[in-house]
């Protein structure tokens, strides 16, 4: 299997500008060291080291920021900027397109009548004739409230 099976290692294309080797090494040692805790059951290492590689990350990308984007800005480059933009982004791309029969809808009002369609069929609309029968309930005449200062002033 292992002669005949290609097999190769890809990493992510969309990989964050400002972590580099020293970072990453450190991710890997926290990946180790929160195995060790599962294990161990001591989490003190572990949450030490957590702490000092959020603060080298951050640290990491306020020096990015600072050197690459605002020279680049200053170069009237705006790549740089861009690409930092980008990297922060959390958009998600909404609902995916959807199968009707053998129809794949893609366009937004297709696919809002697609799901108006289904939510029709699964909930059930009840008219007045199909209400069951109650218990008749007591009438209560209840007096009208009268609030003036003198009142409001007590509580």
């Amino acid at each position: 299997m292992n002669t005949n099976i290609p097999n190769k290692e890809i990493r992510s294309r969309n990989n964050i500008p400002w972590i580099k080797h020293k970072q990453r090494k450190m991710l890997k040692k926290k990946q180790r060291l929160y195995k060790q805790a599962r294990k161990t059951n001591k989490w003190s290492n572990y949450r030490s080291f957590q702490k000092e590689c959020k603060k080298q990350l951050r640290k990491a990308e306020y020096e990015y920021v600072n050197q690459n984007i605002f020279e680049g800005l200053n170069n009237n480059d705006t790549k740089p900027f861009w690409k930092y933009i980008k990297s922060k982004r959390q958009d998600s791309g909404g609902i995916a397109p959807l199968k009707k029969g053998t129809n794949l809808v893609s366009d937004s009002k297709g696919k809002a009548e697609l799901l108006l369609e289904q939510f029709k069929s699964v909930f059930t609309i009840t008219t007045d004739t199909n209400l069951p029968t109650t218990r008749i309930r007591a009438k209560i005449n209840i007096t009208p409230l009268t609030i003036d200062q003198k009142g409001l002033e007590n509580y």
